[in-house]
């Protein structure tokens, strides 16, 4: 039976708010606006969603500091992400347990689906809020090149 209902993981899933562009810097080529959500928008989380804006050196030069900053909130991100993900497995795995039982306490099985989704909901809002952490180690020179670059592509 697998994992029941699971989707398989997709890269930067805790930022899947919005469909991620195809390319991933290739979107800064795409509209950007001060509105938060506008779909093809691309924003400061969304930037940093994929390197802790470590991987944007032709649009922003870091300081020896803010690299090691962005690079402890990174490993700390992907420590805690990785650690998630062993509770989310476990998890998984019980359920194959309550499934497999006959009869099956659907109570019981609910209430470990809700388990996992909320370890789940945890684990992308813990990215998200280290993107916020990373973006906090920028300067607002930073922030702006990094959304204005976005939008100077257009022209």
């Amino acid at each position: 039976m697998g994992e029941m209902g699971a989707m398989p993981p997709a890269k930067n899933a805790a930022m899947s708010a919005m469909p991620p562009a195809a390319g991933g810097m290739a979107s800064m080529s795409g509209p950007s606006s001060a509105t938060p959500g506008q779909a093809g928008a691309s924003h400061l989380y969304h930037v940093g969603s994929t390197g802790f804006f470590l991987n944007h050196p032709q649009h922003i030069t870091l300081t020896a500091d803010q690299k090691r900053g962005l690079n402890r909130v990174k490993e700390k991100a992907m420590l805690d992400r990785t650690s998630g993900q062993r509770q989310i497995d476990q998890g998984e795995q019980e359920l194959y347990v309550l499934t497999g039982a006959d009869p099956i306490d659907t109570s019981k099985v609910q209430a470990k689906i809700g388990d996992i989704e909320k370890l789940r909901a945890e684990q992308r809002m813990s990215f998200i809020r280290a993107v916020g952490d990373a973006s906090n180690l920028l300067t607002h020179d930073q922030h702006q090149a990094l959304v204005g670059t976005m939008a100077a592509s257009t022209k």
